[in-house]
């Protein structure tokens, strides 16, 4: 149900966006996290994910300070689940930008990412 929650609300929002929609989530990464706290993959969400397709992904390396908050499972799957995500990444088609760095270096990365990407977007 969160992964179709999920793609509902990109749906929803992407008809009033301008241009360009940013999504902190995806039925990827819904699918991994499934993979990797349960072992194996879940059927229903992997068709879901099989079907969506993004113009750009910006990929955060675990590099910075762990942030301990409600959305955050715990420091110790940061990793492992980085590698999983940028494994599985590198299989698709999409273009993907890894992130590193303080959070200025991570910036001025995705605003160039942005800019390739988009060039008729302003992101400045």
């Amino acid at each position: 149900d969160f992964a179709r929650g999920q793609l509902a609300s990109e749906d929803s929002l992407a008809r009033h966006a301008n241009r360009l929609l940013f999504c902190d989530t995806c039925a990827t990464t819904t699918a991994l996290w499934h993979e990797l706290l349960f072992g194996a993959p879940h059927p229903q969400i992997q068709t879901l994910e099989a079907h969506r397709r993004y113009a750009l992904t910006l990929v955060c390396d675990p590099d910075a300070p762990f942030v301990d908050d409600t959305h955050r499972i715990s420091e110790h799957t940061r990793q492992p689940f980085s590698e999983l995500l940028l494994q599985h990444l590198s299989t698709t088609p999409e273009p993907v930008v890894h992130l590193r760095g303080d959070w200025d270096a991570r910036f001025e990365a995705a605003l160039a990412a942005l800019s390739r990407q988009f060039p008729w977007a302003q992101t400045r």
